[in-house]
């Protein structure tokens, strides 16, 4: 009986992580030849949030100039006669920061390439570790479609920030995860009127757990915003989105 293929992993081994880290920023960063006239960077094209996910990879990454990142502090702990325990749990913490950031990405890259195939390019798939998805069956277009939808609310409204609530409606007292799902992708809208395309909406966040911040920036004052959510199941598909919730942002 022949071996199973194992499912392909970003690497979390230093070595490995730091040789895929370091690729995966370069291509993020440079002008991308599969996107439309004018060319936008490749973190554009496959829709990263530049707030939430793309700059504070960035920062992760830094330079061999800049303290407290992984550009400096890898090198600095794997030099003989420099390696110390300050050293090491700091490589451990940014490690750590960037390959959770990294692999939620994934999963949505990972779904909308089985929603939509081709919407990754062969180096796309090469720099985010993706196999192959396979096609949607009809048992996964069920699972699409039956996917739990959880149910939005705000908790608390403060000074440029919303406390957000995203519970299963079939268990609302509950704070865990229905069973197979593994985020909730939260975005917003800010303006007058709810869009109807989940398109137009930008990522606050994907979060493991039922409650969520929304940090706004004082330029948006006073205005209203929309939220939807969706969940991410552990296989990577992405539920239906809620109806919209509104808020004033204070």
């Amino acid at each position: 009986m022949s071996k199973k293929e194992e499912p392909l992993e970003f690497p979390d081994t230093d070595g490995d992580f730091h040789t895929a880290f370091t690729q995966l920023m370069t291509d993020l960063a440079v002008p991308d030849t599969q996107s439309s006239q004018p060319l936008v960077v490749s973190y554009v094209r496959l829709g990263i949030n530049i707030n939430t996910v793309y700059n504070p990879l960035v920062a992760l990454m830094g330079t061999p100039t800049t303290a407290d990142c992984w550009a400096s502090v890898y090198p600095a702990e794997k030099t003989k006669g420099t390696h110390d325990e300050v050293l090491t749990l700091q490589k451990n913490t940014i490690k750590g920061k960037a390959l959770k950031l990294i692999r939620a990405q994934r999963i949505i890259l990972k779904a909308q390439e089985t929603i939509s195939p081709g919407t990754l390019t062969a180096l796309d798939k090469k720099v985010w570790y993706i196999d192959e998805p396979n096609p949607i069956t009809p048992s996964l277009d069920a699972v699409l479609h039956q996917h739990p939808v959880p149910a939005l609310t705000i908790h608390e409204t403060r000074s440029l920030q919303h406390t957000l609530d995203a519970v299963n409606p079939d268990s609302p007292k509950s704070r865990s995860m229905p069973e197979g799902m593994q985020f909730i992708w939260i975005k917003r809208f800010i303006g007058a009127t709810a869009p109807t395309d989940p398109e137009l909406y930008a990522t606050v966040g994907f979060s493991g757990r039922f409650r969520s911040v929304s940090n706004f920036s004082a330029v948006y004052k006073r205005q209203q915003v929309w939220y939807i959510a969706c969940y991410l199941s552990t296989t990577g598909v992405i539920g239906n989105f809620c109806d919209p919730i509104s808020g004033t942002v204070a």
